[in-house]
């Protein structure tokens, strides 16, 4: 017997249907969160001017041996 398994994702912040997981991190802590569309514009337009201005991290490489 063949079964589908379908994935809803639900908005955190107001329980409508999310479009995608948001991962972000803060003072080395990181988190992902389930937004709608409406919300994750909300949340890309609150931050903007903190990521305006400030500096990316670079990316660490592995040290070799």
């Amino acid at each position: 017997m063949a079964q589908r398994e379908v994935v809803t994702l639900i908005d955190d912040i107001d329980g409508t249907p999310a479009e995608g997981t948001i991962l972000f991190s803060l003072q080395s802590t990181q988190y992902e969160i389930e937004l709608s569309e409406k919300n994750r514009v909300k949340l890309f337009k609150s931050l903007t001017p903190y990521i305006t201005n400030a500096r990316k991290v670079p990316k660490t490489r592995a040290k070799r041996k």
